[in-house]
């Protein structure tokens, strides 16, 4: 039984450093960081000739997941969206009308017939596509992070416990899977 405990320790610890390394990729691709200068890549088409270079995507919807690093990409955002001065669609209050689904009103400064060109939206929101769009110009670039279902169930027990009224009437998660209510 220790031995096992162990694997699945280790196991856990990979699985943070993949979530890590995904992570960082993304960024590389989609800022084109590449040692502080700016990433000048080519693509081939389908004759061998070179392509156009890429340039980094400036209308970005982030769909923010919980618990999966998606707060480091949060702050990866705000910080090249800063760097030039992009306009991010920002939340009238503390969220994005969550748990409800997204509305383009809960936007700051939103306003229906006005054209608002915003760049990135990036903040926790259950996704509405035909609102959003009402937000974010065409050709707008969507991402999301996606996490194993096991390691993410562990990982959110551990974080609501504490905070949730369903968590904290058990010691462990598997208590949890035997009785939820």
């Amino acid at each position: 039984m220790r031995n096992l405990k162990l694997h699945c320790c280790e196991l856990h610890g990979l699985w943070k450093a993949v979530v890590l390394l995904v992570c960082i990729g993304l960024a590389i691709q989609i800022f084109g960081i590449n040692g502080g200068k700016r990433l000048k890549s080519s693509t081939l088409d389908a004759d061998g000739e070179r392509g156009r270079a890429c340039s980094p995507q400036t209308h970005i919807v982030f769909l923010k997941t919980h618990k999966t690093a998606s707060s480091t990409i949060l702050n990866l955002l705000y910080r090249f969206g800063e760097a030039r001065n992009l306009s991010f669609a920002l939340p009238r209050g503390y969220q994005l009308g969550y748990p409800k689904p997204f509305r383009a009103v809960d936007i700051n400064h939103y306003s229906r017939g006005r054209n608002v060109d915003y760049h990135i939206i990036c903040n926790h929101m259950r996704f509405h596509h035909g609102e959003v769009e009402k937000v974010m110009p065409r050709g707008t670039f969507y991402f999301s992070i996606l996490r194993n279902p096991v390691t993410l169930a562990e990982s959110a027990f551990t974080y609501y416990k504490g905070s949730s009224s369903a968590f904290s009437k058990v010691q462990r998660l598997e208590q949890f899977y035997r009785d939820p209510w």
